[in-house]
């Protein structure tokens, strides 16, 4: 539930709370930021089988993307979502090392 409430409520109450700014702008795009863990081929070919929360809501929120995108075409507003790579989160203070596990075992999926 938490993933779900930061990766598509989240998204959808922050467009809610900005587009009248970005209706105003000059530069009419709203980026989010995805995973590859929402690509459904990539999980598929990789046997990707851990952070089953994350992936779904990163599809989720996807979709959240697709339908805004749709909404606002016709006003001239771009939504995308973008996918940086990989990143190292572990490394971040009040992260639990065991986090390392999960990047050794996701890095042998590839």
């Amino acid at each position: 539930m938490d993933s779900f409430q930061v990766n598509v409520i989240g998204l959808i109450h922050t467009i809610n709370a900005f587009i009248g700014a970005v209706r105003r702008g000059t530069v009419k795009k709203v980026v989010a930021i995805s995973s590859g863990m929402a690509d459904t081929d990539f999980v598929k070919e990789t046997g990707m089988d851990i952070a089953g929360s994350y992936a779904i809501t990163k599809a989720g929120m996807n979709m959240v993307v697709a339908k805004y995108n749709t909404m606002y075409r016709q006003e001239g507003i771009l939504f995308m979502a973008i996918c940086p790579g990989s990143v190292d989160t572990a490394s971040q203070p009040g992260q639990n090392p065991g986090e390392f596990l999960w990047i050794f075992a996701t890095l042998n999926k590839f």
